[in-house]
């Protein structure tokens, strides 16, 4: 379940960046995830993942908040940080989530 939510998350999160894009004069890079994606080998390291990449993520927002940009800027980059402190969150979850129930089933 959270992998649907936080994808259909991400579409909202572009959204956010495009007109920020739009406003100082750049062009959005060209969507290439799909050549990147690699499936994980099963759910829990599907979950590891999903933990570390937003973990990783927080961290970058932090790197830009410490730094002297426009409010507007910073108003998104402070709500992909607090979306991706709730995707931690949810990754979090599942991986106690199948840990509990792989613990119980042995």
């Amino acid at each position: 379940m959270p992998f649907s939510n936080i994808i259909r998350a991400e579409v909202t999160h572009i959204s956010l960046l495009l007109p920020l894009f739009e406003t100082y004069g750049y062009i959005a890079p060209a969507d290439t995830a799909s050549e990147h994606v690699v499936m994980p080998k099963d759910l829990k390291t599907a979950f590891e993942i999903g933990v570390q990449a937003e973990i990783d993520n927080i961290t970058m927002y932090e790197s830009f908040l410490d730094r002297d940009i426009p409010d507007d800027v910073r108003d998104v980059f402070e709500r992909l940080k607090a979306a991706s402190e709730n995707h931690l969150r949810a990754f979090q979850n599942g991986l106690r989530f199948l840990q509990k129930k792989f613990l119980k089933n042995t």
